[in-house]
């Protein structure tokens, strides 16, 4: 991975880690902020795993990538506040999967139930392209 293409990651995932913290501070409360951090390590992380996949397909395929990608940042997401939270306020009461599972599937709810789905999914797609873009200027 070229070094333009690591810190573009970075930087998108910087991004999204700001609209997780716009969107969820109330939600998450303080632990919030262990995916916050994470955020340029998961934009790096699922850039590396999908920006590959997203720029060789195309059509409908181009487009499950991108949802793929959010729900895989979403993952990274709950598991860095899962793991924060476990440390915080749960070490020896509860096991760190139960934490980590707890968290992750609150991620996933309120990415998917409350339709901010309908948002992210055209935001991504729309990150992956300047993605794309950075690469070819």
């Amino acid at each position: 991975m070229i070094p333009r293409r690591v810190l573009h990651l970075l930087l998108a995932g910087s991004l999204w880690g700001g609209l997780a913290w716009l969107l969820g501070a109330k939600a998450f409360g303080p632990v919030i902020w262990a995916g916050i951090l994470a955020s340029p390590l998961i934009g790096l992380l699922v850039g590396w795993i999908t920006q590959e996949a997203f720029e060789r397909l195309s059509g409908v395929w181009r487009g499950l990538i991108v949802l793929a990608s959010v729900y895989l940042g979403a993952t990274f997401f709950g598991l860095a506040v899962g793991i924060y939270d476990w440390f915080a306020r749960h070490h020896g009461i509860r096991l760190l999967p139960v934490v980590l599972v707890q968290d992750v599937a609150a991620t996933w709810w309120g990415v998917t139930v409350t339709g901010f789905i309908l948002m992210f999914w055209p935001l991504a797609y729309l990150t992956h392209t300047l993605l794309e873009w950075g690469d070819e200027g």
